[in-house]
């Protein structure tokens, strides 16, 4: 009977406290949600400026990628999830400054779906073709976000790519 009384006492005040924690957080959730919508919306017009001073001839996917297929390979082989693919490239930020280059650190070879490379790379990819070209600028959420694993790319870093697709191996 003790028993039955202490569990019947302890789970009133446990739920209870769980519907506080999660008012709480529901609370909370508002201002970050707001915050980051603001973020993302300062990142996306920072970026349609960059467009726009460069006169490139850009599209965007739903996910907020932005693209341009600059040379075109009509014939070439279509790129598709786990095929093993080999880029010349040159990563830039939105400032300018150069990141990585294929000439300094050598071609990239990456199987695209494996989720090896950030998700903008590997969504730009899927739109080109064998000998292709395009410029990617893949926005912080489709990069490395707030937690980069590599201390040349800041923290929500905007990302431009110049991709020159040069190999497709396929893997399946």
């Amino acid at each position: 009977m003790w028993l039955l009384l202490f569990a019947s006492c302890e789970s009133t005040p446990t739920y209870v406290a769980r519907s506080s924690q999660n008012a709480h957080k529901i609370k909370t959730q508002d201002p970050l949600i707001e915050a980051n919508r603001r973020l993302r919306q300062e990142e996306d017009k920072a970026i349609e400026e960059y467009i726009k001073r460069k006169q490139w001839k850009m599209k965007t996917n739903g996910e907020g990628l932005r693209y341009w297929i600059y040379q075109k390979n009509e014939n070439g082989q279509k790129i598709e999830n786990g095929n093993k693919v080999t880029i010349a490239y040159v990563l830039c930020l939105l400032n300018g400054d150069t990141i990585y280059t294929s000439s300094k650190k050598g071609l990239k070879a990456l199987v695209v779906g494996k989720r090896s490379e950030i998700k903008g790379l590997e969504e730009g990819l899927l739109l080109m073709k064998k000998n292709e070209k395009a410029k990617f600028i893949i926005p912080s959420h489709l990069a490395y976000g707030v937690s980069p694993d590599d201390p040349e790319i800041p923290i929500k870093a905007t990302l431009v790519y110049d991709i020159q697709v040069v190999d497709i191996n396929n893997n399946k």
